[in-house]
């Protein structure tokens, strides 16, 4: 399944969540978190889908301030739990806190994906909290 976009409509531009998109790559290039490139895609993939409708909810000065708030508390959490934790975790835990912030500030939230298998092809909604579910196993299996 192919994620289109969120449901809650077009309330503005996605700026920030752009912006931190960005600079996840560039976080990446410059080894400041370790994965594969499965982990990368799998941070961007999440930021987009969680990030995108909780910036035109929150608008981008909010969503921004949660959003660093998020990638900074993910050493000190990961720190406290457990010292030895890969980096890998940082930025999959923050992506995880905006998906569990978007679940709190719309519980209703929908994202709209497509499915391309033959005769089953058609777009469907499925309820924010059941891709946050997949997206954690997935983040899970990756690091």
């Amino acid at each position: 399944m192919i994620p289109v976009r969120d449901t809650i409509g077009d309330l503005g531009p996605v700026r920030g969540t752009l912006a931190l998109l960005a600079a996840e790559v560039v976080a990446f290039i410059l080894g400041l978190f370790d994965g594969s490139i499965w982990v990368l895609l799998l941070v961007l993939a999440g930021t987009w889908l969680f990030g995108s409708p909780l910036e035109r909810r929150l608008g981008t000065p909010k969503f921004l301030l949660v959003a660093l708030a998020l990638f900074a508390a993910g050493p000190v959490v990961i720190g406290l739990v457990d010292g030895e934790s890969p980096s890998t975790l940082y930025p999959l835990g923050a992506v995880g806190g905006m998906g569990l912030v978007l679940i709190g500030v719309v519980p209703r939230a929908r994202i709209l994906f497509l499915s391309p298998v033959p005769f089953a092809m058609g777009f469907y909604e499925v309820p924010a909290w059941a891709v946050l579910a997949g997206w954690l196993v997935l983040a899970w299996l990756a690091a």
